[in-house]
């Protein structure tokens, strides 16, 4: 048993160190439960920085909320307080496939040994990067990282969320549907992104009645 048992000793047991002490037998059984609580909610996770692989640890305070935790991380980073940047749940040896964008209702989930990645936040490629360029003269360099942004971020659910709370799916449903001039990376880029406003019922009642044509047909 861990010989730190004190509320002064132990400001950093993990939550399988209490299991112990809690027992009918323990005299202390009812001096911890504040401890418990407090720590439960504190993730030991480690956090990539933005422009390279350098990680370094950090305590996630779940306690917080996500906009006060991504303005600790970039501080903590060196990084300006700023709406530009977000952070993506990513891979580790425990957990492969994960590369995702974290929200207010799915960062509580983080774990022990998760790892954070900061990276452009989606309201900021949304709307300076994506929505201003995906109508712009086509062969522009905007248009292009337009298109390459949204082929990346349209099978993230956290993203798919966004377009529809604010309704930016209905521009890009109508480029969709009557713009001939699309290539194909674009077509396949939009498509990606409403099927899975589809999938998640988040869109109905935006499409004419021949889109269902165009959808099979593509």
């Amino acid at each position: 048993m861990n010989s730190a048992k004190t509320l002064h000793d132990a400001p950093y047991l993990v939550v399988s160190d209490f299991k112990p002490i809690y027992t009918k037998q323990d005299k202390q059984y009812c001096r911890f439960p504040l401890l418990y609580n407090k720590m439960s909610n504190i993730a030991k996770i480690s956090v990539e920085k933005f422009d390279n692989k350098d990680e370094f640890l950090y305590d996630l305070d779940k306690n917080k909320n996500l906009c006060e935790v991504v303005k600790d991380i970039c501080r903590t980073a060196g990084l300006p307080e700023s709406p530009v940047y977000g952070l993506k749940l990513i891979q580790t040896k425990e957990n492969p496939f994960i590369n995702t964008y974290i929200s207010e209702k799915t960062y509580k989930n983080i774990q022990h040994s998760d790892c954070l990645k900061i990276v452009f936040s989606i309201e900021y490629l949304l709307n300076k990067r994506i929505l201003p360029h995906i109508d712009e003269e086509e062969g522009s360099l905007e248009r292009a990282i337009c298109f390459d942004d949204l082929l990346k971020l349209s099978v993230d659910s956290v993203f798919i969320d966004e377009i529809a709370r604010n309704n930016s799916h209905i521009k890009l449903i109508d480029i969709y549907i009557n713009n001939n001039q699309l290539k194909e990376n674009e077509q396949l880029a939009l498509l990606i992104t409403i099927t899975h406003l589809l999938q998640k019922k988040l869109c109905q009642g935006h499409f004419p009645k021949h889109f269902g044509q165009n959808y099979k047909h593509y």
